[in-house]
């Protein structure tokens, strides 16, 4: 089956926090609009179904889907398909790939926003740190592992499967969501800083190898806390009000508006190539250039 319509794959859609709903409830607030509710995971295949895009969003669990799915399909009247993907199992990728290729016949945009944080043991409400780390002594070699598996070696079983047909093509996007940790690594923060070190190395040599095959590559740097629901719930609990208080006085002061990020997505997706950008950075008005680290 093939499909006229542009495709563009989410790979890590949905919203972190609905994996522990025991802390955060089903992460799905009303109190906010749908393309914040979910996060960028969600507000990226919003906003590629609303610029005409058919949207295929992969997680590690579908179940966290169901909801961001069932909005698109209806409230949006858009086309979205929720596929099942662990990108730490070659087998996993290689079954929704193959799902996706059967069913739309190609992929023109890819956005690889798939991302690391501890999660609670069984029972367990939260987990302190669980993208930091603390200090480097205190930091789980097993986690450090699964690190590296979602944000580089996901990655390459992801763009393996994507690439060379984008080659074959001619064409296609292949965006891939960075953050400040992709460019220094900071005090408290080696969990996940050096995965994403490598995940921006793998993504520079993309770019440089498949720019003259036509394949726009892109890495985008995330430089402050997204909004949703659940980062809110953290703030609220560790005592950050006034955080929450500028970003409701100046909107987009603290917070970076995650409709607003999946829109310069888009854009570089449509981007011609006498102009293409292969790295921006991303970051709130009032938040100094890499403050979180």
């Amino acid at each position: 089956m093939t499909n006229e319509k542009s495709v563009c794959v989410v790979v890590g859609a949905g919203t972190k926090y609905s994996s522990n709903k025991a802390y955060f409830g089903n992460a799905n607030d009303e109190a906010f609009m749908p393309e914040v509710r979910w996060g960028l995971g969600g507000a990226l295949p919003i906003q590629f179904s609303s610029a005409g895009y058919s949207v295929v969003i992969l997680s590690r669990s579908k179940e966290n889907l169901i909801d961001l799915e069932n909005h698109i399909n209806g409230e949006l009247e858009g086309s979205c398909a929720a596929i099942e993907c662990d990108v730490t199992d070659t087998s996993s990728v290689n079954k929704a790939f193959e799902k996706i290729y059967k069913n739309h016949g190609k992929i023109d945009v890819l956005c690889y926003n798939a991302g690391y944080a501890k999660t609670p043991e069984l029972g367990k409400e939260r987990v302190d740190d669980p993208i930091g780390g603390g200090l480097v002594e205190n930091v789980d070699t097993s986690a450090f592992d699964d690190s590296y598996a979602v944000h580089a070696s996901g990655l390459l079983r992801v763009a393996k499967l994507t690439l060379p047909l984008m080659r074959k093509s001619g064409s296609g996007a292949f965006l891939v969501t960075g953050n400040t940790m992709s460019l220094r690594g900071g005090k408290g923060f080696g969990l996940n800083a050096p995965s994403k070190f490598a995940q921006r190395a793998l993504t520079q040599v993309m770019a440089q190898e498949y720019k003259e095959y036509g394949v726009h590559v892109a890495h985008i740097i995330i430089d402050g806390a997204i909004d949703a629901p659940g980062l809110r719930r953290i703030l609220i609990d560790n005592g950050n009000i006034k955080m929450i208080e500028q970003e409701s006085e100046k909107p987009g002061s603290i917070f970076l508006n995650p409709k607003d990020i999946a829109n310069s997505f888009l854009a570089l997706a449509n981007q011609p190539p006498s102009i293409w950008t292969h790295e921006i950075s991303l970051t709130p008005s009032g938040v100094t250039l890499g403050q979180r680290l």
